[in-house]
């Protein structure tokens, strides 16, 4: 064979690739969507979530002090808002000055029918667990309020 022929399947053999690799890129669909971890320091705790639109972020910020759970949002110009406060207290029935203290758990999970990241929080002590929605979720009225609402609430013991 002659010289220019092997450069010839050379080149037709690289292109060949190069559009294999770029046609799987195109047509390969994202395995994890969003990842998210939490952070504790002392008596409190906070996990990012994703809202609504996917655009800004909902942040869930556990003070294990006064034993209440805010909801906060980044929106698009980068302003961190208070949308509104649970009173873990009263959710879980908890006595304030009884030797049990309360120990919580807290995660996000993406809740697809309504296209955001809801929080799960777990009170180890009383063996309850709260699915909690965030304020502003996907077509929510004009005037619709802001504050978080408990969807769900279970035992696990």
């Amino acid at each position: 064979m002659r010289r220019g022929s092997w450069m010839n399947y050379g080149f037709w053999l690289m292109t060949g690739l190069a559009m294999g690799m770029l046609i799987s890129d195109l047509s390969s669909h994202k395995t994890v969507e969003a990842a998210s971890s939490s952070s504790r320091y002392e008596e409190y705790c906070m996990v990012p979530g994703r809202s609504f639109d996917g655009e800004i972020d909902n942040i869930w910020l556990l003070d294990y002090k006064l034993g209440v759970l805010h909801c906060l949002v980044l929106n698009r110009g980068g302003v961190i808002t208070s949308l509104g406060k649970v009173d873990l207290v009263e959710q879980f029935e908890l006595q304030p000055g009884k030797k049990i203290k309360p120990h919580f758990m807290m995660v996000t999970g993406f809740f697809k029918t309504r296209n955001t990241d809801f929080c799960y929080l777990a009170e180890t002590e009383t063996g309850q667990i709260l699915c909690i929605e965030p304020p502003l979720v996907q077509g929510a009225q004009p005037g619709a309020s802001l504050e978080p609402r408990i969807l769900s609430r279970t035992s696990f013991r």
